[in-house]
Parts: C-alpha cells; structure tokens; sequence
C-alpha cells in the first residue's frame, strides 16, 4: 500500500485500498461461516491491494476454478472418508423436502477429514491473470 501511495501523488493509495477491501470483503462470508480460514482471506486481501479491487474479482474467478478442481481432486482421492458424508447430506435432504423440517446432523462430527488449502488456490489464480496480463490480455482494467 506504501508503493501505491507514493505513485501519482497518493491517488495509488487508494488504488490499493479498494483492492484490500474488495479481496477481503468477497472471501469474508466464507470465513465467517467456518468454511475457511481467515488466512487465505488476509491473502486475497493482500493480492487485491497488489493489483487493484478490478482485478482481484478475476483471481477470485479462477481461484474458484482451481479450488473446485482441487477439492474434486481430494475427494476423489478420499472417497471412503467423504462417502458417508454424502450419504448423511443425502439423507438430511430427503428429510427435507419430506418433511419441510430441517435438522442438521453434522455438527458433532469433527473427525480427522482432509483439508484444502485454498491459498494455493489463489496462488494459482494470481498466477493465471498476471500471465494473461503479461500475455496482452486486458481483463479486469
């Protein structure tokens, strides 16, 4: 952000801090909710402020492109563990639209379930539009 600020007489300052708030602000209902750590959060905070609040929305795009390929890839890799979860999700839904009753059935299990870091994700993301960027690509400006 002190980069920023020192280019066109401060106005990169802001620049910067549109791109901190717009990255933090998209992840942040994710966070909140417990579905992700407010690590990646403050990541895709400081990539915004990087490359501005325009940009950061196409990271975040291809960031959940590459999270959703490499959650695909974890539960496939892990199919016993997650197929009893599909299995109970199923079930909570049919229950459901049954029923019209709601009654979650997760929330007492914390076993030991893989993780997925979605900071390389965004890494990945990041990396993907500063390539189109150098590539001559003009998206997000």
């Amino acid at each position: 952000m002190l980069y920023h600020g020192c280019l066109k007489n401060g106005q990169g300052f802001y620049f910067s801090l549109v791109g901190l708030a717009t990255g933090t602000v998209l992840l942040l209902p994710f966070c909140t909710t417990g579905g992700m750590e407010f690590g990646d959060l403050k990541l895709l905070g400081a990539v915004g402020s990087v490359i501005g609040g325009k940009a950061v929305f196409f990271v975040f795009f291809f960031a959940a492109l590459f999270g959703g390929v490499y959650a695909a890839a974890i539960i496939i890799r892990n199919w016993k563990n997650f197929k009893s979860h599909f299995k109970k999700l199923f079930h909570i839904g049919l229950a459901f639209l049954l029923m019209k009753k709601y009654k979650p059935g997760f929330a007492a299990e914390k076993r030991n379930r893989p993780k997925l870091h979605y900071g390389l994700a965004i890494a990945l993301g990041t990396f993907v539009y500063m390539g189109l960027s150098i590539a001559g690509y003009n998206i997000g400006l």
